[in-house]
Protein backbone atom coordinates (compact mmCIF):
# COMPACT_ATOMS: atom_id res chain seq x y z
CA UNK A 1 0.00 0.00 0.00
CA UNK A 2 3.07 2.45 0.76
CA UNK A 3 4.60 1.97 -2.42
CA UNK A 4 1.49 2.34 -4.48
CA UNK A 5 0.61 5.27 -2.50
CA UNK A 6 4.28 6.97 -3.92
CA UNK A 7 3.99 5.99 -7.35
CA UNK A 8 0.58 7.39 -7.64
CA UNK A 9 1.89 10.38 -5.71
CA UNK A 10 5.11 10.58 -7.97
CA UNK A 11 2.59 10.32 -11.39
CA UNK A 12 0.04 13.36 -9.83
CA UNK A 13 3.71 15.20 -9.45
CA UNK A 14 4.53 14.49 -13.17
CA UNK A 15 1.44 15.56 -14.16
CA UNK A 16 1.00 18.48 -12.45
CA UNK A 17 4.65 19.19 -13.56
CA UNK A 18 3.46 18.97 -17.26
CA UNK A 19 -0.01 20.77 -16.83
CA UNK A 20 1.40 23.81 -15.09
CA UNK A 21 3.29 24.76 -17.95
CA UNK A 22 0.19 25.15 -19.89
CA UNK A 23 -1.84 27.13 -17.42
CA UNK A 24 -0.18 30.53 -17.61
CA UNK A 25 -1.60 31.68 -21.02
CA UNK A 26 -2.36 30.60 -24.93
CA UNK A 27 -0.78 27.24 -25.70
CA UNK A 28 1.52 28.77 -28.61
CA UNK A 29 3.31 31.26 -25.92
CA UNK A 30 3.55 28.47 -22.98
CA UNK A 31 5.26 26.57 -25.72
CA UNK A 32 7.40 29.24 -26.50
CA UNK A 33 7.90 29.29 -23.00
CA UNK A 34 9.13 26.10 -22.60
CA UNK A 35 11.54 26.52 -25.51
CA UNK A 36 13.53 29.46 -23.58
CA UNK A 37 13.31 27.60 -20.00
CA UNK A 38 15.15 24.29 -22.00
CA UNK A 39 16.61 26.18 -24.64
CA UNK A 40 19.94 24.20 -25.64
CA UNK A 41 18.09 20.32 -24.99
CA UNK A 42 14.50 20.23 -27.01
CA UNK A 43 14.07 16.51 -25.60
CA UNK A 44 12.10 18.27 -22.23
CA UNK A 45 10.27 20.73 -24.67
CA UNK A 46 8.84 17.33 -27.04
CA UNK A 47 8.31 15.29 -23.72
CA UNK A 48 6.44 18.55 -22.50
CA UNK A 49 4.23 18.85 -25.41
CA UNK A 50 3.25 15.01 -26.06
CA UNK A 51 2.27 14.69 -22.81
CA UNK A 52 0.03 17.07 -22.90
CA UNK A 53 -1.45 16.17 -26.22
CA UNK A 54 -3.18 13.79 -24.56
CA UNK A 55 -4.59 15.74 -21.51
CA UNK A 56 -8.00 14.39 -22.02
CA UNK A 57 -6.77 10.53 -21.40
CA UNK A 58 -4.72 11.94 -18.58
CA UNK A 59 -7.07 13.92 -16.98
CA UNK A 60 -9.43 10.17 -16.92
CA UNK A 61 -6.33 8.55 -15.22
CA UNK A 62 -5.49 10.74 -12.87
CA UNK A 63 -9.30 11.55 -11.31
CA UNK A 64 -9.21 7.44 -11.34
CA UNK A 65 -5.59 7.22 -9.17
CA UNK A 66 -7.44 10.37 -7.14
CA UNK A 67 -10.74 8.41 -6.48
CA UNK A 68 -8.58 5.65 -5.73
CA UNK A 69 -6.33 6.88 -3.10
CA UNK A 70 -8.54 8.99 -1.16
CA UNK A 71 -11.75 7.14 -2.02
CA UNK A 72 -12.96 4.90 1.10
CA UNK A 73 -10.68 6.99 2.99
CA UNK A 74 -11.34 10.36 4.16
CA UNK A 75 -8.20 11.13 5.93
CA UNK A 76 -5.53 12.50 3.90
CA UNK A 77 -1.62 12.48 4.46
CA UNK A 78 0.02 15.83 4.09
CA UNK A 79 1.88 15.45 1.13
CA UNK A 80 -1.21 14.47 -0.90
CA UNK A 81 -3.13 17.68 0.57
CA UNK A 82 -0.35 19.60 -0.90
CA UNK A 83 -0.95 17.82 -4.15
CA UNK A 84 -4.44 18.03 -4.53
CA UNK A 85 -4.03 22.44 -3.23
CA UNK A 86 -1.95 22.90 -6.50
CA UNK A 87 -4.52 20.26 -8.49
CA UNK A 88 -7.16 22.60 -7.84
CA UNK A 89 -5.26 25.64 -9.08
CA UNK A 90 -5.49 24.23 -12.78
CA UNK A 91 -7.64 26.64 -14.80
CA UNK A 92 -8.00 25.68 -18.01
CA UNK A 93 -11.46 24.18 -19.06
CA UNK A 94 -9.53 21.01 -20.30
CA UNK A 95 -8.38 20.29 -16.20
CA UNK A 96 -11.73 21.16 -14.84
CA UNK A 97 -12.38 18.03 -13.85
CA UNK A 98 -9.16 16.95 -12.46
CA UNK A 99 -9.55 20.51 -10.53
CA UNK A 100 -13.26 19.93 -9.34
CA UNK A 101 -12.26 16.10 -8.07
CA UNK A 102 -9.28 17.21 -6.47
CA UNK A 103 -11.65 19.93 -4.58
CA UNK A 104 -14.32 17.40 -3.75
CA UNK A 105 -11.80 15.14 -2.00
CA UNK A 106 -10.31 18.11 -0.29
CA UNK A 107 -13.77 19.43 1.26
CA UNK A 108 -14.74 15.88 2.09
CA UNK A 109 -11.58 15.62 4.14
CA UNK A 110 -12.84 18.69 6.11
CA UNK A 111 -16.24 16.94 6.97
CA UNK A 112 -16.84 15.66 9.74
CA UNK A 113 -17.26 11.08 9.36
CA UNK A 114 -20.78 10.14 8.40
CA UNK A 115 -21.21 8.62 11.59
CA UNK A 116 -20.84 11.67 13.35
CA UNK A 117 -23.17 13.04 11.07
CA UNK A 118 -25.86 11.01 11.11
CA UNK A 119 -25.87 11.04 15.25
CA UNK A 120 -25.57 14.64 15.67
CA UNK A 121 -28.92 15.40 13.06
CA UNK A 122 -30.84 12.14 15.67
CA UNK A 123 -30.12 14.29 18.72
CA UNK A 124 -31.47 17.47 17.20
CA UNK A 125 -34.58 15.34 15.92
CA UNK A 126 -35.09 13.55 19.06
CA UNK A 127 -34.97 17.34 20.82
CA UNK A 128 -37.10 18.75 18.50
CA UNK A 129 -39.84 16.36 19.03
CA UNK A 130 -41.98 17.20 22.42
CA UNK A 131 -42.05 15.28 25.32
CA UNK A 132 -45.31 13.80 24.85
CA UNK A 133 -43.57 11.83 21.09
CA UNK A 134 -46.67 13.41 18.62
CA UNK A 135 -45.31 16.67 17.00
CA UNK A 136 -42.19 17.45 16.55
CA UNK A 137 -41.26 21.94 17.03
CA UNK A 138 -40.72 23.70 14.18
CA UNK A 139 -38.75 26.12 15.49
CA UNK A 140 -36.10 23.32 16.76
CA UNK A 141 -35.91 22.11 13.01
CA UNK A 142 -34.73 25.34 11.94
CA UNK A 143 -30.78 24.77 13.22
CA UNK A 144 -30.70 21.56 10.58
CA UNK A 145 -32.66 23.38 7.84
CA UNK A 146 -30.09 26.38 8.07
CA UNK A 147 -27.20 24.51 8.82
CA UNK A 148 -23.91 25.11 6.44
CA UNK A 149 -23.08 21.36 7.59
CA UNK A 150 -23.67 18.56 4.52
CA UNK A 151 -26.73 16.23 5.94
CA UNK A 152 -28.44 15.55 2.71
CA UNK A 153 -26.12 12.40 2.23
CA UNK A 154 -27.45 11.52 6.35
CA UNK A 155 -31.14 12.80 6.25
CA UNK A 156 -32.65 9.93 3.80
CA UNK A 157 -31.73 7.58 6.80
CA UNK A 158 -34.49 9.12 8.60
CA UNK A 159 -36.97 8.44 6.42
CA UNK A 160 -37.47 5.41 7.85
CA UNK A 161 -36.66 5.57 11.32
CA UNK A 162 -38.34 3.84 13.88
CA UNK A 163 -40.36 7.11 15.48
CA UNK A 164 -43.31 8.12 13.11
CA UNK A 165 -42.51 11.73 14.30
CA UNK A 166 -38.09 11.80 13.51
CA UNK A 167 -39.65 10.12 9.80
CA UNK A 168 -41.91 13.05 9.23
CA UNK A 169 -39.12 16.01 10.68
CA UNK A 170 -36.54 14.33 8.21
CA UNK A 171 -38.76 14.83 5.43
CA UNK A 172 -39.36 18.57 6.35
CA UNK A 173 -36.09 19.19 7.09
CA UNK A 174 -35.13 17.66 3.45
CA UNK A 175 -37.47 19.46 1.47
CA UNK A 176 -36.79 22.72 3.72
CA UNK A 177 -33.07 22.60 2.61
CA UNK A 178 -34.20 21.73 -0.98
CA UNK A 179 -36.14 24.33 -1.63
CA UNK A 180 -33.47 27.09 0.09
CA UNK A 181 -31.01 25.25 -2.19
CA UNK A 182 -32.88 25.65 -5.05
CA UNK A 183 -34.05 29.31 -4.36
CA UNK A 184 -30.40 30.49 -3.94
CA UNK A 185 -29.50 28.97 -7.67
CA UNK A 186 -32.01 31.28 -8.93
Amino acid sequence: RGYMKSVVLDLLKRYLEVETQFQQAHYDKCVINLREQYKPNMTPVLECIFSHAQVSKKNILVTMLIDQLCGRDPTLADELMVILNELTQLNKVENSKVALRARQVLIASHLPSYELRHNQVESIFLSAIDMYGHQFCPENLKKLILSETSIFDVLPNFFYHSDRVVCMAALEVYVRRGYIAYSALI
